[in-house]
């Protein structure tokens, strides 16, 4: 439950944050807390692991599209882990503003790879159930039930197991579920911080919370139903109903991984970062194209002891242009990105002066 809480208490990232915003979101937890997201993944994984494997065993194909709403949670999980390294990393590591595009990376192209993996499991479950179809017109409904459980056979612990797979998921929804109602989530989450204490904007957090909450409890109801008949036509053998219980798993996964395309896909087309390390890309990048200059290279950017944003660049002058006077230009275009800098200056002839 305190695991499920710490994944209630991490904000989701909305279309309208900064960079620097992504990079901050993490900022309230504790160390133990982060500890406990990383428990939380290894936890996910060992339960998704569980559930294909068992899914290929007793040939479910709910089991299966089961798995893929462990794999998004897993994803989620995954992409605040790597949120808070992002936090971590100091502002002058070339790293850190590629690395703050990662965990949006991830939660993109980990929605891709689930909408497949989900997409094939519902396409298997129509061809299951089509041949059912041809296979009733056939035949009497007795020889039909008789026929598929000579063709397939799950014991019961497959069926315990598939269980098991069931009260976790509940278990960590509910843990969810329960964490939004608490505090914690209204003082640490992302909404909550943009709701001040004011009445009308504390309601409208609530009613969000509580909707929230409907539209979860409404998933897990769904989610049992589905679940449910996949282990009753292990039991009796009607094969039809694992594929309805598949196709019922898959149809929830899709306001899931809308919701999560909608927040990642404007943040993706988000422009570059502002900050230090920002300026000083941009303005290496309009050196290049300033009149006189051939070359603009060897550019490094740091933080020294004392604070300050340090920068060196290496610029080639095409012949018959003043270098002092592309020196100048190149300082007072750097000048709103770095403190200190040092341009080495090259002539096009060999003449190399230091400014």
């Amino acid at each position: 439950a305190g695991w499920g809480k710490l994944v209630g208490m991490i904000p989701r990232p909305d279309s309208g944050m900064s960079w620097q915003q992504l990079c901050k979101q993490a900022a309230s937890l504790r160390q133990e807390h982060f500890f406990g997201l990383i428990l939380l993944t290894a936890a996910q994984i060992l339960l998704m692991t569980g559930q294909l494997v068992t899914a290929t065993f007793i040939s479910s194909i709910a089991l299966r599209a089961t798995g893929c709403h462990t794999m998004v949670s897993l994803l989620l999980t995954s992409s605040r882990i790597f949120a808070e390294f992002a936090r971590r990393k100091q502002p002058d590591d070339v790293f850190s503003y590629g690395y703050s595009r990662f965990p949006i990376l991830l939660e993109f192209t980990g929605v891709i790879i689930v909408f497949v993996l989900a997409l094939s499991a519902g396409v298997e479950a129509v061809l299951h159930l089509n041949s059912h179809s041809s296979v009733l017109i056939d035949a009497s409904f007795g020889d039909l039930v008789h026929s598929h459980k000579l063709e397939h056979t799950k014991t019961r612990a497959f069926a315990i197991a598939a269980t098991g797979f069931s009260l976790a998921q509940f278990a960590a929804a509910f843990a969810i579920k329960a964490a939004l109602k608490t505090d914690k989530f209204r003082a640490h989450s992302w909404h909550g911080a943009h709701h001040p204490s004011a009445a009308p904007r504390r309601n409208i957090l609530h009613f969000r919370v509580l909707t929230h909450d409907l539209a979860l409890h409404v998933t897990e109801v769904a989610w049992g139903v589905s679940v449910a008949c996949a282990l009753v036509s292990g039991a009796t053998g009607w094969w039809a109903l694992d594929s309805v219980a598949a196709l019922t798993s898959v149809w929830l996964l899709v306001p899931i991984l809308t919701d999560v395309t909608e927040k990642t896909t404007p943040l993706i087309l988000q422009a570059a970062p502002p900050g230090p390390r920002a300026a000083f890309d941009l303005a290496t990048r309009e050196v290049r194209f300033f009149e006189g200059v051939l070359e603009c290279s060897d550019e490094h950017f740091w933080v020294n002891s004392a604070g300050a944003f340090v920068g060196t660049v290496h610029i080639r002058v095409r012949p018959g242009w003043d270098p002092q006077d592309v020196l100048m230009r190149v300082r007072k275009r750097f000048a709103p990105a770095v403190s200190d800098l040092t341009v080495e200056v090259t002539c096009a002839e060999g003449a190399a002066t230091k400014g």
